[in-house]
């Protein structure tokens, strides 16, 4: 499975320099189990997302008032589940049985230096309107760099736009935690203002219909359908499968190992792999 571009930055940071117990999120079904025939009423996205050297993608984004879903759009495949009530994330990949586990925490150190963020904002006023607005453009600058473009639809999928941004803003905790392992010659503005200290940026007006960052990732939204009927079992987590978290120990320039969780080790789990990376 591609990498999700947030999550994948994560993993990044994780390698560079290369709740107890565990609290997991959603409930948990039998794999080999056949699927739930409950349903829930969703929001269901579908996007077209690239990255520099690699093959255009489908991505797809399912939103419920619990759950924020991201895969390639497929039921089966490997997935991203954030836990909007306890705003933990666990990404399942099925090829070796494991769900990686973050569980929230507060974004608790201060940037390295001073982050001067400046938003400029246009509307086209010759663009169609998308929900009976006109689209707007944002460009944020750190630091005089261009860091993040969006074009957003004002009102347009608000609950999924607050499940995003909710999402970015626990994910942003972890990458806190682990930006000690970052060299300090990599942790530039876009970087850290992305992903850490302005997570929720181009979510301010609306649901991004595009966003492009300064690495030339891109995302654009191709389609949505709202109250679409989705199996709560694309909610739950496999049983059965080893849970680890990314150890953090600040201070130390090493590369680390993950650690077993709880569950795991009740389980029986074989011993934790490394923290993995991109």
């Amino acid at each position: 499975m591609k990498r999700l571009l947030l999550l994948s930055a994560l993993l990044l940071l994780s390698a560079c320099g290369e709740e107890a117990p565990v609290n997991v999120s959603g409930k948990t079904a039998d794999a080999s189990s056949p699927h739930e025939t409950q349903t829930v009423k969703a929001t269901v996205m579908h996007f077209r997302e690239a990255e520099p050297g690699i093959e255009p993608y489908t991505s797809r984004m399912i939103v419920t008032p619990d759950f924020l879903r991201m895969d390639e759009g497929r039921d089966e495949g490997d997935y991203l589940l954030y836990d909007r009530r306890t705003r933990g994330i666990h990404s399942v990949t099925h090829e070796d049985r494991t769900v990686l586990d973050i569980p929230f925490h507060e974004v608790g150190i201060t940037p390295p230096y001073a982050l001067e963020r400046v938003k400029k904002q246009s509307v086209d006023e010759a663009a169609p309107t998308v929900g009976g607005r006109k689209p707007v453009q944002q460009k944020d600058f750190v630091n005089a760099r261009l860091c993040m473009e969006t074009v957003s639809a004002p009102g347009l999928l608000d609950d999924a736009r607050k499940a995003l941004r909710e999402y970015r803003e626990a994910l942003a905790g972890e990458q806190a935690r682990n930006l000690y392992k970052t060299p300090k010659e990599l942790q530039d503005p876009c970087m850290l203002s992305n992903l850490i200290f302005h997570p929720g940026k181009g979510l301010e007006e609306g649901f991004p219909l595009y966003e492009r960052n300064e690495a030339g990732a891109t995302r654009e939204l191709l389609d949505f359908e709202r109250d679409k009927a989705v199996s709560t079992a694309l909610f739950e987590l496999p049983k059965g499968y080893r849970h680890y978290q990314i150890q953090v120990q600040p201070g130390k320039e090493a590369p680390v190992q993950a650690s077993e969780t709880p569950e795991a080790k009740e389980a029986g789990a074989p011993a934790p792999a490394p923290a993995p990376s991109k």
